[in-house]
């Protein structure tokens, strides 16, 4: 599901690229499929440590309520918070993001394995 999100994204991001600007930039595409994917695994490595603890039933209640808690509280972030310091910090990093976005993937992914294999070994049949 991720790959077939990634390549709609890919997609997409070219033609309204070629559509607003009439030429196409590789660069902001390709943040927008790192972000993309990254979106689609922190929402993954959420929901199935929920699933396999509380069932498919009830892990949809709890991921809607997970999914708009960050909503919300981002939200409240974003309005009280100052976060230039995270733009000045980018900018010290920006030829690395792509490598770090991507290590971080992999470890969220990793963790979420462990948090699952942790829940599932534990569960009665």
């Amino acid at each position: 599901m991720t790959l077939i999100v990634s390549i709609i994204t890919l997609v997409l991001a070219f033609v309204i690229s070629y559509i607003n600007a009439k030429s196409i930039n590789y660069e902001q595409i390709l943040v927008t499929m790192i972000g993309t994917i990254f979106g689609t695994l922190l929402v993954l490595t959420f929901m199935y440590p929920i699933i396999y603890k509380f069932g498919v039933e009830k892990a949809r209640i709890a991921i809607l309520l997970i999914v708009f808690g960050i909503a919300i509280i981002g939200g409240f972030l974003f309005q009280f918070v100052d976060f230039s310091f995270i733009s000045k910090a980018i900018s010290l990093i920006e030829n690395y993001i792509i490598i770090i976005l991507i290590i971080i993937m992999i470890f969220m992914v990793y963790i979420s394995y462990k948090i699952s294999e942790k829940i599932f070994s534990k569960k009665e049949f």
